[in-house]
């Protein structure tokens, strides 16, 4: 079946518009005519203007005059009216080789221009700024990457008090002692409230009633304030930091206050407070506990029943290579009273890789390393002179850092006839 053809459109005439509002016409929409009298409208309406849509008739023979307007300035603003504003004559660019000596030396010997009649004279101000403009070389060669005077960002004038400075302080090598300052925060996190050093009994409280206790390594004091709530008849915190000293103290305050004590259980604490104890059987010290010549071992005299030294041997002999932690065994056997007890845990070899590189000395000390945790126990049994051993396991569940186990060294007693 075919298809019928559509019959073309033919063209139609475009019907103009004859109906406006407000009584305009074609030529008039807006009917504004009514605004003005006959007179004007007749003079407006004689001829056609340039941009109207609708071309002259050509009954009419008067020509469209077109003012001599400036684009830049249609209505005469600038310039007293139709004058064309002037083209800026530019100077050449400098050569990028740098000055050139010629043309500074014929721009330095030219006279100054004259100065026209109808100009000011230019104030003190003004003639000390062009004198010191006049001495900048206009062909000096200034290199973008190199950051000039007045440019840029305006600094800002920081105040500097003891805070700012004691934060500027701070450095990653500053932590090469492990004297970091939210240990048993990190430990807290972990485990949640209560060492696990403390709840799972590794470390009792009969253990330290009524004895001297020396603790190494201290760090802000959690653990030592516990031994001190022991019943100890006296407990000394020793740290090489003085900030986590200073902080210790105040620990030791605020638990006075009521503030809780995150190493030990809610319910042992509550124990323990039970007593009202002041913690006047506490002493916090700053300083290093590694001596610096072997000699001054032999000074050293019997003060303390039990030295606990935690977790501090790895930063010991980072710090202060193999001699400086031997030194340190040899100093906690003499400060020992006879039959005291030494808790020491020692840190995995495996993490002494991730501490090398604390500083210069760290890195230095490592590489020289020939005393290994697996032989500090020989060490101490047969050189240093302890007598007994005891292993305190960990529990396995644990973290990879802290599964380490705790050693119990005992000191001999003194027999009758070695003191005579």
């Amino acid at each position: 079946m075919r298809r019928r053809k559509r019959p073309r459109s033919r063209k139609c005439k475009i019907q103009l518009p004859s109906l406006f509002l407000n009584g305009g016409t074609f030529y008039d929409p807006l009917n504004l005519a009514i605004f003005q009298d006959e007179e004007t409208n007749r003079r407006l309406n004689a001829v056609t203007p340039r941009s109207s849509p609708l071309q002259t008739p050509r009954s009419r023979n008067e020509s469209i005059e077109v003012p001599d307007i400036d684009p830049a300035d249609p209505l005469g603003l600038f310039n007293g009216g139709s004058k064309k504003k002037k083209k800026r004559k530019r100077k050449a660019a400098p050569p990028v080789g740098g000055p050139n000596a010629k043309v500074a030396k014929l721009t330095a010997e030219m006279p100054p221009p004259e100065s026209s009649g109808g100009r000011r004279a230019l104030s003190k101000r003004s003639q000390k700024r062009k004198s010191e403009m006049d001495q900048l070389s206009f062909y000096q060669f200034v290199s973008p990457a190199v950051p000039q005077p007045g440019t840029g960002r305006r600094e800002r004038k920081r105040k500097i008090t003891a805070a700012t400075i004691a934060a500027a302080k701070k450095h990653p090598s500053d932590y090469r002692y492990g004297n970091y300052d939210r240990y048993y925060f990190f430990r807290d996190s972990i485990y949640g409230p209560g060492d696990p050093r403390l709840t799972i009994k590794l470390l009792r409280p009969k253990m330290f009633q009524g004895k001297d206790v020396l603790d190494i390594g201290c760090n802000s004091g959690e653990l030592t304030i516990a031994l001190a709530l022991f019943g100890a008849k006296s407990v000394v915190g020793v740290e090489i930091d003085v900030d986590l000293i200073n902080r210790a103290k105040k620990n030791q305050r605020q638990f006075l206050k009521g503030e809780r004590c995150i190493v030990l259980e809610e319910s042992k604490e509550l124990e323990l407070r039970a007593s009202n104890p002041t913690l006047k059987n506490l002493i916090f010290v700053s300083g290093n506990y590694v001596l610096e010549e072997d000699s001054m071992v032999e000074k050293e005299k019997p003060k303390f029943d039990v030295i606990t030294c935690l977790n501090v041997t790895k930063w010991i002999q980072l710090n202060f290579g193999d001699a400086g932690l031997k030194r340190s065994f040899r100093r906690m056997f003499a400060q020992l009273r006879p039959g005291g007890v030494l808790y020491l845990e020692t840190q995995q070899f495996s993490s002494y890789d991730r501490n090398k590189n604390m500083s210069c000395q760290t890195l230095k000390n490592y590489k020289n390393m020939k005393f290994f945790p697996r032989s500090f126990l020989e060490f101490l049994l047969q050189d240093v002179g302890f007598s007994k051993l005891v292993v305190i396991s960990t529990p396995s569940h644990l973290t990879n850092v802290f599964r380490t186990n705790i050693y119990k060294f005992t000191k001999a007693e003194q027999t009758s006839a070695a003191s005579k």
